[in-house]
């Protein structure tokens, strides 16, 4: 996936032009989460018309959630006060519902385009549809979307016998994954359990190749949305 990167924005170029250019699903918005142009790859992903596209606020548009399952807002602020900071914005998880109404879960990373003598900028979303084989991931489809669960949001059935085979972690990766959950550092959670700090690094790295993850949040939201802790 392509990293997030600030180009700038000259007066001759069209953002419809950039967002042609790139192989991957591509559509951009203003500031206010509006879209403003899309490229056929995003059209044929998201299976909408241009009529459905243009101008409409795009996390509402595809009902975008985050990895909780919990709507995005419309303008999505905390987003854009990272773009404003000029910090990375690349390879978060969305899932989206298409114009047919399929659940797509897509990785998403994030170009800022910088207008020439303004403070103003537009954004361009890549992104890339994730392909889920893992029976853990199965599992967070059916919370995401609701099935398999009962009305409280326990496991049932063959959910709920399943998820020690996929998950199989120590007691003591358990008691850091918690700690990590409590927000607490490698250095703390060294101290709290009175272990050297490259034993806890050692069981964190441990959970993450568990878990099929690439860092601390990913594993603390995993395990919170699967119900591992």
């Amino acid at each position: 996936m392509t990293d997030c990167d600030q180009i700038s924005h000259h007066g001759g170029t069209r953002i419809t032009t950039v967002v042609n250019s790139i192989p991957n699903a591509a559509v951009a918005t203003g500031k206010d989460n509006r879209v403003v142009a899309f490229n056929d790859v995003f059209g044929d992903l998201v299976k909408r018309s241009v009529d459905e596209l243009l101008g409409v606020n795009l996390f509402q548009m595809l009902d975008a959630r985050d990895i909780f399952g919990n709507l995005l807002n419309r303008e999505n602020e905390g987003l854009h006060e990272m773009v404003q900071n000029f910090e990375l914005v690349k390879d978060f998880k969305l899932n989206i519902t298409t114009g047919k109404g399929k659940h797509l879960f897509v990785g998403v990373s994030i170009i800022i385009v910088l207008e020439s003598d303004s403070d103003d900028y537009q954004l361009i979303y890549l992104l890339t549809r994730i392909q889920r084989r893992r029976r853990s991931d199965q599992f967070l489809d059916q919370i995401l979307v609701g099935v398999g669960t009962s009305a409280d949001g326990a496991y049932v059935g063959e959910d709920a016998r399943g998820m020690t085979d996929v998950f199989r972690l120590t007691s003591r990766q358990k008691e850091v994954l918690r700690l990590l959950a409590d927000g607490k550092t490698s250095n703390e959670i060294s101290d709290a359990l009175g272990l050297s700090i490259h034993t806890i690094r050692s069981h964190i790295q441990k959970i993450l190749r568990v878990l099929e993850v690439n860092s601390q949040l990913e594993a603390v939201t995993k395990a919170l949305t699967l119900r591992i802790l």
